[in-house]
């Protein structure tokens, strides 16, 4: 199983990556509470979710479709605490 020729546990290796990158980098705007958290840690918590999502693929593409959902969940919610008011 691949996307665009790749096979997913090499993206999922990628999403890793990425989500590294995005322990350090984040943004550093004012925040407390949940808020705080979903900038400091959304990010990363994202790619962390497509990884999982494309190790579990292979094996189980309903369940990696559900996790990868969730990322972009996350990745709302990351966006809201970022912009929204």
């Amino acid at each position: 199983m691949n996307l665009f020729g790749v096979p997913f546990w090499i993206w999922g290796l990628l999403c890793m990556g990425v989500a590294t990158v995005f322990v350090f980098v984040f943004p550093h705007r004012p925040a407390v509470g949940l808020r705080y958290f979903l900038q400091r840690w959304g990010h990363s918590l994202v790619w962390v979710f497509l990884a999982i999502a494309c190790f579990v693929a292979p094996s189980n593409p309903e369940l990696a479709k559900k996790i990868a959902g969730l990322g972009g969940l996350t990745y709302a919610a990351f966006m809201w605490s970022s912009f929204g008011s």
